[in-house]
């Protein structure tokens, strides 16, 4: 009964006691790390360490990290709906949001304690051209659908 009880209900289960997550991207995470465990030691034990770290005494690391995600769209969604061309504009203008919140996601990740937390460091760099391209093509407060028209930016 990992994620599903035997009579098919979603809990209470292994997952839903252990989802705390402020993401869909995290639940997601957790659901495919529970369902698919890992057979490569080194992988696990740099898990292991980056919590280490996250959870030491005295460390505001994590709650500065999920405060930080409250606010971060679901990019993996978001990413699968550009790739099928089904994409929303508000999406659009979320994935803006997050990547323009990458910078302060970063200077909350601790640097140089473990080397997954430094791994996700570098991957919370993207290049600095897409925020800026979304930003001159994306209204602020674009419409639900593009058929309503007031998507595109001025200019």
């Amino acid at each position: 009964e990992l994620t599903n009880t035997l009579s098919g209900k979603d809990s209470p289960t292994l997952f839903s006691l252990l989802d705390c997550c402020v993401s869909g991207m995290g639940s997601r995470a957790l659901r495919q790390w529970l369902t698919h465990p890992l057979r490569d030691r080194t992988t696990a034990v740099q898990r292991h360490d980056a919590i280490e770290v996250l959870l030491a005494p005295g460390s505001t690391a994590l709650k500065a990290i999920r405060d930080t995600m409250r606010g971060i769209s679901d990019v993996e969604r978001i990413t699968s709906r550009i790739a099928l061309r089904q994409v929303r504009p508000r999406e659009l203008a979320g994935l803006r949001h997050t990547l323009n919140a990458l910078p302060l996601l970063r200077a909350v990740v601790p640097k140089g304690q473990a080397m997954l937390l430094d791994d996700c460091v570098g991957a919370l760099s993207p290049s600095e051209a897409l925020p800026a391209l979304l930003q001159a093509a994306i209204a602020e407060e674009p419409a639900v659908q593009l058929r309503d028209g007031g998507v595109i930016a001025s200019g």
